[in-house]
């Protein structure tokens, strides 16, 4: 991942840091809707971040740490068709 200082960690409910920074940290709660409502919002948030802090290149961190886990539950389902979403609105 990348470099690990406190100051360089986004502030998103999915991102935790520790020793160094997870970008995609989620816990499923079993419950598909609503995953893909968390995972909604985990994407709102995230272009909100990115608009704030003209900070795009998390957006990259974030797909690389889901590719990684190879996660495909509900949240990751939920924030890809939100990010489709906004960007054909």
């Amino acid at each position: 991942m990348s470099q690990f200082t406190q100051t360089n960690v986004p502030t998103l409910p999915f991102v935790s840091a520790a020793e160094s920074i997870d970008y995609w940290d989620v816990q499923p709660s079993g419950e598909y809707s609503q995953d893909c409502q968390t995972g909604r919002d985990y994407a709102r948030r995230l272009v909100q971040h990115m608009k704030l802090k003209n900070d795009p290149t998390v957006f990259g961190w974030v797909l690389r740490a889901q590719g990684e886990k190879g996660g495909n539950t509900g949240i990751e389902i939920g924030f890809r068709q939100a990010i489709a979403e906004m960007l054909v609105a």
